[in-house]
């Protein structure tokens, strides 16, 4: 069992010292309506137009979910002309999972190894709570909300098969089938944030599951962990697995019961935004400082100054 000073104690492996470019791959049901307002980045318009306007113009195809969801966003208005007002996100997931009868993860790879990516980082959930893999923790809120065909070991053989290390993403901080919708200011992506033990546990399974089945090189999280979550744990578990592993800053976790003193700091973040515009979605708001992690995750805005240890932007 490591320690947390042991855990800062471990370099950065020297394969990611070294990778300068590595791709992140967002998929899921979302990309079966494969549609967002164009518009600047997310940042932009939160600088420019408030929180609450970006996201009712939410430019991620992934925040779909959240978009047809608010009455007054693009999105609605496209999903109501395009599918109809009654048809339900959960009806992408099983046109997704019928679509997987053609996939075919080699020209991915292909096209990441063809562009000087050293590695490849996969979603294996995003925040609509939607699994990429054949879990055996499924989902207690959405039926069948998995795939069963493995598309996370179908992209892990292909990209490790051209020298290139992968990866996985797991959104732990937000999971919509728990946490609900919509999302229409910083109190309710706050709000968002699913709690409890019986969530840290169905986390904690799946990030072990991803560890033992596929063995990531980078065990990437979104958000933040469930603070009944053992990561000490869970790290030890995955520095056994992956010696040469990685893990990113979006691992903090927040006190149980500390609702109020979170969305007072995200809301005080928020004030300090702009125009310098340093952490400028609700994500690096909320988000806790972690305890241990190998590398920083800056998504929008720059490069925090003085910043000496390994980034990825």
């Amino acid at each position: 069992m490591q320690t947390w000073e042991s855990l800062d104690a471990r370099p950065v492996p020297d394969w990611y010292d070294d990778a300068k470019l590595g791709l992140l791959i967002t998929w899921g049901p979302y990309a079966v309506p494969a549609w967002a307002p164009a518009s600047r980045d997310f940042a932009d318009l939160v600088a420019q137009y408030g929180l609450e306007h970006a996201l009712a113009h939410d430019p991620r195809a992934e925040w779909y979910a959240n978009g047809m969801q608010l009455s007054a966003s693009p999105t609605h208005e496209h999903h109501r002309s395009a599918w109809g007002r009654l048809t339900r996100y959960e009806s992408f997931g099983r046109t997704f999972r019928q679509g997987l009868k053609e996939w075919d993860a080699e020209p991915w790879a292909e096209a990441a190894a063809g562009c000087g990516a050293r590695y490849v980082v996969f979603s294996a959930k995003h925040h609509d709570g939607f699994l990429l893999w054949p879990s055996r923790r499924k989902n207690p809120r959405r039926r069948g909300w998995q795939t069963t065909h493995d598309v996370v070991g179908g992209l892990a053989e292909a990209v490790r098969g051209r020298g290139m290390r992968f990866g996985l993403y797991y959104s732990a901080g937000l999971d919509w089938t728990f946490g609900g919708l919509p999302i229409k200011n910083l109190k309710d992506f706050v709000d968002a944030v699913p709690r409890g033990s019986a969530y840290a546990s169905y986390v904690d399974a799946h990030m072990r599951e991803l560890i033992s089945r596929y063995q990531p090189s980078i065990l990437w999280n979104d958000v933040c962990s469930p603070s009944e979550q053992d990561l000490l744990s869970l790290f030890s578990s995955y520095f056994e697995e992956v010696p040469d592993g990685v893990v990113n800053d979006r691992f903090g976790q927040a006190e149980p019961g500390s609702r109020g003193n979170i969305l007072r700091r995200a809301l005080e973040a928020l004030r300090g935004l702009f125009p310098s515009r340093d952490r400028a979605s609700p994500r690096g708001a909320v988000s806790p400082e972690p305890r241990h992690m190998g590398f920083r995750t800056i998504e929008e805005g720059p490069l925090p100054e003085n910043e000496e240890g390994k980034w990825e932007k």
